[in-house]
C-alpha cells in the first residue's frame, strides 16, 4: 500500500540537543511530502533514520542519551514515533504517514484497493 509522509512535527522543545535538533533537520529535508509505494519503503526510510542517529552518535558521542524509532498504527494514519531513550521515553518528534487511496492518472482515477 502506498503511503505519502504528511508532516514530520517536532514535539515542543524535545529535540533538546544538537543531536536531535540534526535529526529532525535531516529527516524533515529528505522525507517531507515523500510518497512511498511500498511497505518495504517504510522500512527502508526507517533504517536510513536509524543509520543516521548511528553516524550523530559517532559525531556527537558526549550526548549519551540515545533515540530509538517506534511504529504505530493509528486510526487513519500511521506514526513514526521518534523516541529519547530516557525515564518517560519523551517523543522528540513524529514523523505522519497518510494512506494513499487512489492515484490519478491521465484524469483517470484508480483506487489503491482495486489493483
Amino acid at each position: 500500500m502506498k503511503q505519502f509522509v504528511e508532516r514530520i512535527t517536532a514535539i515542543g522543545y524535545n529535540t533538546k540537543n544538537q543531536k536531535g535538533s540534526e535529526l529532525y533537520s535531516w529527516c524533515k529535508d529528505k522525507y517531507s511530502y515523500v510518497l512511498l509505494n511500498e511497505s518495504l519503503d517504510e522500512q527502508e526510510m526507517i533504517n536510513d533514520i536509524r543509520a543516521k542517529i548511528k553516524e550523530l552518535n559517532e559525531k556527537f558521542p558526549r550526548l549519551k542519551q540515545d533515540i530509538e524509532l517506534f511504529a504505530q498504527k493509528g486510526y487513519g494514519s500511521n506514526y513514526i514515533n521518534v523516541c529519547w531513550l530516557d525515564k518517560s521515553m519523551s517523543v522528540a518528534f513524529v514523523i505522519c504517514l497518510q494512506p494513499v487511496k487512489a492515484v490519478m492518472v491521465g484524469g483517470c482515477l484508480t483506487k489503491e484497493d482495486e489493483k
